[in-house]
């Protein structure tokens, strides 16, 4: 992943004539385990734990910072490996009885305010270019859900229909003019479309529906609501299995 950006400086009196060009070509990998454990509860409620965790590292990519002024000079500098990749835990909960109710909450914690990324300086007129802590936040993230089928096995189509509800909130990493960015605050709602015919009971069609709100605790921010519609297919194995006449 390329990223390149231009700066400019000004004075009271207008522009400077200073450009700052950062560059930096990142390529990394990133590592996700979980595990869950099922309890039951009775016969027909269950209840799984289940937690997650991301492994944090150094990402061994350079970046650059070549600096123009409107002499023609220029200088250039380079960080190596300033930018670094968050730690992140989760953990969830989620009820389920028998096959028509399952409520479930899940919460993320990711590690960004220990993450490095590239600063400049010319402290004792001599500029350097180096990996610091300090532009991010850390990022919280809370959700819960709930989905409803009234029969699954119910020769009524509506009774075999998914019918699910969700909520969201979760806090910026970012820090905007040196301020916290905005939070996000989401709730959606949607349904699952059972195809059935003669070789299949189990594919999918989902259809889900989410308001979703960006919004600064700082004045004089933006802010931004998106309505979005997802639209998607989940596949029963056995509409790919080969049949064999014996």
């Amino acid at each position: 992943m390329a990223q390149t950006f231009t700066e400019g400086t000004s004075s009271g009196s207008g522009y400077s004539g200073l450009n700052s060009v950062h560059d930096a070509d990142l390529k990394t990998y990133k590592l996700d385990f979980g595990a869950q454990y099922p309890i039951r509860l009775s016969a027909a409620d269950w209840l799984t734990m289940g937690v997650t965790a991301g492994l944090g590292h150094k990402i061994k990519s350079d970046a650059t910072l070549t600096r123009y002024t409107s002499a023609g000079d220029s200088t250039q500098v380079t960080a190596h490996s300033p930018f670094d990749l968050p730690y992140s835990y989760g953990g969830g909960l989620a009820w389920q009885h028998k096959n028509t109710l399952l409520v479930a909450a899940d919460y993320k914690i990711e590690q960004w305010a220990d993450c490095r990324t590239p600063h400049s300086s010319t402290a004792g007129g001599e500029l350097t270019y180096t990996g610091a802590k300090g532009e991010y936040l850390n990022r919280s993230r809370v959700a819960v859900g709930a989905q409803y089928t009234p029969d699954p096995t119910d020769r009524h189509y509506a009774r075999r229909m998914q019918y699910r509800v969700g909520a969201n909130y979760s806090t910026p990493y970012l820090r905007v003019n040196g301020a916290r960015g905005p939070y996000e605050v989401g709730i959606s709602a949607g349904l699952g479309l059972p195809i059935t015919n003669k070789i299949n009971n189990r594919s999918m069609v989902n259809i889900g529906m989410q308001w979703l709100r960006r919004k600064s605790a700082s004045a004089g921010l933006v802010t931004e609501d998106y309505f979005l519609v997802n639209v998607g297919m989940t596949f029963n194995e056995n509409w790919f299995m080969k049949f064999k006449i014996q």
